[in-house]
């Protein structure tokens, strides 16, 4: 999952706020990483291997506004579908409780 905070279209043009990413999966992670170092992005973004956690554990500052990126697994990453039941309830969860105010994009 990826959180911005602050306002900006593109990765170009300079923002204030905070670009980070996260994912459960290590290997998900260090290719993010891989990409945003080819990309030349490794200096204002931030990748972490973390569980889906609250909103102050990612923006400690409390950032009141931004936009929730997610690209959950469907099927092929997670597997059972039983399993991405509950992921999805849970995103869905963090989303209206943590994220209110926010844009998401899943």
């Amino acid at each position: 999952m990826i959180r911005r905070s602050g306002h900006s279209s593109s990765p170009r043009r300079k923002h204030g706020g905070t670009t980070v990413g996260y994912d459960a999966d290590g290997l998900a992670v260090r290719n993010a990483l891989a990409n945003a170092t080819a990309a030349g992005l490794d200096k204002i973004v931030h990748f972490e291997k973390r569980a889906l956690e609250s909103k102050q554990d990612y923006f400690p500052s409390g950032e009141k506004t931004g936009l929730v990126l997610s690209n959950p697994p469907y099927g092929e990453r997670l597997g059972e579908r039983k399993k991405l039941r509950g992921l999805y309830v849970r995103i869905g969860e963090r989303l209206q409780s943590d994220f209110a105010g926010w844009r998401a994009t899943i």
